[in-house]
């Protein structure tokens, strides 16, 4: 079936409804609950405070001792606790006291306790004191005392319940304590030197990438306008349709899974239009490129060449967070639950996914969806009904709008907007320059692997 030459008002619909839509999603998720109130508005922000300090707390236990552990392997000497952890809720500050029980022993720990104010602590941080207290000097708690630690501090509880005994091996309980901590410590330690031999890799590229294109010589292997474009619009509504029609109408977890798999039906509406098999794959980024190890290896720099445009929207999201706050008149920057944006499935680790369906779902299922629909239709659609302009700002404006559009979509939270395009415009620069979705595809799965090894090391 030929294809008609598209409408300039066609297309103009097609930018209105794509645009209308992401925003319609964006007022259901995000906005529209800020406005409950009385159901919502007062007791999500505490839950989700709670859940970060829990977060903080657990993390920073875990990491000091398994860098404790880790220099005792190696026969180094002891590492000093920094002094300025002493900080924020009184809850947090219980689990200080674990941390200078593990680093220097109960007698300090004690001293430490006792110097904490409690003139505002809740009823249940009165009990957490007092078991403290009791196990500090006299070292003997019963079994629902043990049990309220454990639930109250989590992982610092345990670490209490289970001290290192001088001349005496580590009991079971302890050594798995100690493993889970180490764990977390090098999980943590290989994080960050990927990060940052990335970021400084991705910079390198990413300048000489912007020297070529200064210069007129930008490679883009994206090819030229498609015929088809407005269906692949067409497409793009049709899929945020069945995708957040699936996500919402199904609960949790079981409707992100659905929503990604049937969503991949949407395939078939432009070959229902008349678009041929061959045609979409080009169209749409769906081949190998110059070859599939070429394209994985350039997916390996396109990760690196996102972390700039990362970094940049994580200076954007404190930057925000923190004018915010003084707006807002709260003294100094400290992060809170209703700061951090979350995505819900993480929320959900441990409750009923395995971390091998994790890693599935969230390092090659999203990507390769996300991609195809959000780099491949959509960035098509944006791209090709952009080329009006000349071809440097055609890129520019279909990135940008892309981007946004793919961060706002995203059940993080309005927060999480700066980031998640910075993210989606090193995705996008891929797309552009390879022309095959295997690059955008190889970097978001990555990226998420990176975040979700980071979550499954923290919870052990």
């Amino acid at each position: 079936m030929s294809q008609a030459p598209h409408s300039p008002i066609r297309v103009a619909l097609l930018w209105i409804v794509i645009l209308g839509a992401a925003s319609a999603v964006v007022f259901r998720d995000q906005l529209l609950p800020l406005a409950d109130i009385p159901l919502k508005a007062a007791a999500e922000p505490a839950v989700k405070d709670a859940r970060l300090d829990r977060f903080r707390s657990d993390f920073l236990s875990r990491y000091l001792t398994g860098f404790k552990a880790e220099a005792k392997a190696a026969q180094k000497e002891r590492p000093e606790l920094p002094k300025d952890l002493n900080v924020g809720s009184l809850r947090q500050r219980f689990c200080y006291v674990a941390i200078v029980a593990e680093f220097h022993g109960r007698k300090a720990a004690h001293e430490a306790l006792t110097q904490l104010d409690l003139t505002d602590a809740s009823d249940a941080d009165r009990a957490s004191y007092q078991i403290l207290d009791r196990l500090l000097t006299d070292g003997e708690l019963n079994d629902d005392e043990r049990r309220f630690l454990v639930k109250d501090l989590g992982w610092s509880g345990e670490l209490l319940l289970n001290p290192e005994v001088q001349g005496q091996p580590d009991s079971p309980a302890r050594l798995a304590l100690l493993d889970s901590a180490k764990m977390l410590f090098e999980a943590v330690l290989w994080a960050g030197v990927t990060v940052l031999v990335g970021g400084l890799t991705g910079t390198i590229l990413l300048l000489m990438l912007l020297f070529r294109w200064l210069r007129g010589a930008a490679e883009s292997r994206f090819g030229p306008i498609s015929p088809h474009f407005p269906i692949y619009g067409e497409t793009f509504c049709l899929w945020l349709v069945v995708f957040f029609g699936l996500a919402l109408s199904l609960p949790g977890t079981v409707g992100t899974i659905s929503a990604f798999g049937a969503s991949l039906f949407v395939l078939a509406w432009p070959i229902v239009r008349g678009v041929s098999w061959a045609q979409m794959k080009g169209d749409l980024g769906l081949h190998t490129g110059v070859g599939l190890f070429t394209e994985i290896s350039n997916g390996i720099a396109a990760y690196c060449i996102m972390l700039p445009f990362a970094f940049v929207g994580l200076a954007i999201f404190l930057g925000v967070t923190y004018l915010r706050q003084q707006m807002q008149g709260r003294a100094g920057f400290e992060l809170k639950g209703g700061d951090v944006p979350t995505h819900p499935v993480f929320e959900n680790m441990g409750g009923g996914m395995s971390m091998l369906e994790l890693y599935l779902l969230i390092a090659v299922v999203a990507p390769i969806v996300e991609e195809i629909f959000f780099r491949g239709v959509l960035y098509r659609f944006l791209r090709d009904s952009t080329r009006g302009c000349c071809q440097r700002s055609s890129f520019l404006v279909a990135a940008l709008v892309n981007s946004v559009i793919f961060a706002a979509l995203h059940p993080q939270g309005l927060a999480a907007i700066p980031l998640l395009a910075g993210v989606a415009l090193g995705l996008t620069l891929a797309r552009e320059r390879r022309g095959s979705l295997i690059a955008p595809i190889v970097a978001h799965g990555i990226n998420n692997a990176l975040v979700l090894t980071m979550l499954g090391a923290l919870m052990g």
